[in-house]
């Protein structure tokens, strides 16, 4: 039996989107969407084939892959999501307030009609030390 520092965790996650969500205007509101209320930033994706977009989440091995496709992409029911852990209730309470003012901000403007986030479907975990945001 092999010893190592730690268990096993997740780096990342790959998911399938229509095409046309990541085009240069699709891309350019996601991108400022992610960095805007969560500080999320680009990845490099030269080295990748097709236009995948990568949202480095935190440390640089802990990111999000959009990947690009035609015809068969990732379609879930309503309660499929990915939960996102914060430090405290204060830090959840100022997300929500980013994710208000970006949603005024996008309703302004003539932005896609669609949304990266709705703020009805933000829940937090009251049972454990630290807030859980899902989305």
């Amino acid at each position: 039996m092999s010893t190592t520092s730690f268990a096993p965790r997740i780096n990342h996650v790959a998911i399938s989107v229509d095409a046309d969500v990541l085009n240069d205007e699709g891309r350019a509101a996601l991108l400022d969407f992610y960095s805007e209320v969560f500080g999320w930033t680009e990845g490099d994706n030269s080295t990748e084939k097709g236009n995948r977009l990568i949202l480095v989440t935190g440390e640089w091995r802990q990111f999000i892959y959009l990947l690009p496709a035609k015809g068969e992409f990732m379609v879930t029911p309503d309660m499929d999501h990915f939960g996102m852990e914060v430090s405290s209730k204060e830090e959840l309470m100022e997300i929500l307030e980013r994710v208000r003012v970006y949603q005024c901000k996008d309703d302004a403007s003539a932005s896609p009609t669609w949304a990266p986030w709705s703020p009805t479907t933000t829940t937090v975990n009251t049972l454990s030390p630290t807030s859980t945001l899902s989305s």
